[in-house]
């Protein structure tokens, strides 16, 4: 299906966060359901913002809910000082997807790249399905 553009009036990325989305990656899952990954903003440069990797749904592509929050520095060893921009979305099966993202060790001249897994709760993305087409 071609991109259209959506009348003015709309601004999906504002229901996500009213201040920061940046770079936002749109899949669709297996039960219909649209995800967006985008970099949830800094704490870092004057912004004090979530400082990780945030996503969205939405049952059709346009009506987006607010932005939820990946705190994987409770699951991995944190590396990073200002997580910054999520690249990728891959699924590798049984509900698991890959995120490739960038963040910023500032202790290094050269940004660092990172991956980390996640499983989504089939259960909570098919009520939450349902829920959004209500």
């Amino acid at each position: 299906m071609p991109w259209l553009r959506i009348n003015k009036g709309l601004e999906p990325i504002k229901t996500m966060h009213p201040l920061f989305v940046e770079n936002p990656i749109v899949s669709q899952l297996p039960n219909g359901l649209y995800i967006a990954i985008f970099d949830g903003g800094p704490d870092g440069w004057g912004h004090h913002l979530p400082n990780m990797i945030a996503y969205s749904l939405s049952a059709d592509g346009i009506n987006w809910a607010e932005a939820h929050y990946l705190p994987i520095e409770t699951k991995v060893d944190k590396w990073w000082d200002i997580m910054r921009t999520p690249l990728c979305l891959i699924p590798e099966g049984n509900d698991v997807y890959t995120i490739v993202y960038n963040a910023i060790d500032l202790k290094r001249r050269f940004h660092p790249t990172g991956m980390v897994k996640v499983k989504l709760n089939k259960d909570v993305m098919d009520s939450k399905l349902k829920e959004l087409k209500k």
